[in-house]
């Protein structure tokens, strides 16, 4: 679905939840034009959305909220909940526009109903779009935080403390949903938190691995000869070329620690542990889909539950597998298939 950039600025101060139900409204008016019916989709999709076991309830207890924010935050030119279950509403005129920004709806169902990932989102992917990646505080206690006292300058000492919590349990929350990876860090004025940085990094399609010739090199330069080619070329999987020698010392550091304590001896486990660290990389921006954190943890539970076939079974769902989503639906298929 579209979303307009004067939904972003008009929803400061509404609530996760009021926000899913605002942008569920957006979409079926995108969709098809006019009123829905309860039956229909408030008991179908806010069920669904919300995990509710009362969608009438709830539908008329988020109306009645976003009434009452309506003079400040005026997305809506009406909203009105009918007995028995008809949800009337018109939108702005100014939500036609073409100053918008792709949004996947699919993520309404998966994100908790309260918090501010939400809104965080939406203000990253207009981030993306404007190339503007820079908050002041201030900006963010209005657009994020809803003037909250807790998080205004103007009305706290702890303001950047506390907008720094719940922007990293946003943060992290997102990076388990989206596929780009989100970091922030503070910007200061003399020792004085003024904003926030934030840090996107998106997958990129035509990043190129590095080959398994260039890999057994930077293995050899570190004293681990006769690696095999199949076990080079899967480490290069998970290390663009600029990458490359960062990981081979990170894999190998980590590897001789366990050989000099005697836990791994044979060649064979040597190899199985240079494949096993060169996945769980921690990368500061992944740019490969597959490096991601949530990719990262699906991926590392498949390694411990095959501890000796992972390496050609990984090749082999990467190869099939577009992003986190289509990875892990081959992964549970390949379960059910053995």
């Amino acid at each position: 679905m579209l979303i307009p950039r004067f939904f972003i600025e008009n929803s400061n101060g509404f609530t996760q939840t009021e926000l899913k139900f605002s942008l569920l409204l957006l979409q079926h008016s995108q969709n098809n034009k006019g009123k829905f019916n309860e039956n229909y989709i408030v008991k179908g999709e806010l069920l669904h959305t919300f995990k509710t076991t009362n969608s009438s309830k709830l539908a008329r207890q988020i109306v009645r909220k976003i009434q009452i924010k309506m003079d400040e935050n005026p997305i809506f030119r009406s909203l009105h909940y009918n007995y028995p279950g008809t949800i009337e509403f018109h939108f702005k005129q100014e939500i036609e526009t073409t100053d918008t920004i792709d949004f996947d709806e699919t993520l309404l169902t998966t994100l908790p109903n309260t918090g501010i990932t939400l809104k965080l989102l939406l203000l990253l992917l207009f981030a993306i779009k404007d190339n503007q990646f820079d908050f002041t505080i201030d900006k963010l206690a209005t657009t994020l935080f809803g003037n909250k006292s807790a998080y205004n300058p103007q009305l706290s000492h702890n303001t950047s403390a506390n907008q720094i919590v719940k922007l990293q349990q946003a943060v992290d929350e997102l990076n388990n949903l989206i596929d780009f990876f989100v970091s922030f860090e503070p910007i200061k004025s003399s020792r004085n938190i003024t904003g926030f940085h934030f840090n996107v990094s998106q997958t990129n399609v035509t990043a190129i691995c590095t080959d398994a010739d260039t890999i057994t090199k930077l293995l050899r330069n570190k004293g681990f000869k006769n690696v095999p080619q199949f076990i080079a070329g899967f480490i290069g999987m998970f290390a663009t070329k600029e990458e490359a020698k960062a990981i081979v010392q990170y894999i190998t550091k980590r590897t001789a620690i366990l050989q000099q304590t005697g836990m791994i001896n044979n060649e064979a486990d040597i190899y199985l542990c240079l494949a096993r660290q060169a996945v769980l990389y921690p990368h500061k921006t992944p740019i490969l889909w597959y490096t991601e954190e949530k990719a990262k943890t699906v991926l590392e539970h498949y390694m411990i539950m095959h501890p000796k076939q992972f390496v050609y079974d990984v090749v082999k769902f990467i190869s099939n597998s577009k992003n986190y989503n289509s990875l892990t639906k081959i992964i549970k298929q390949d379960k059910k298939e053995n």
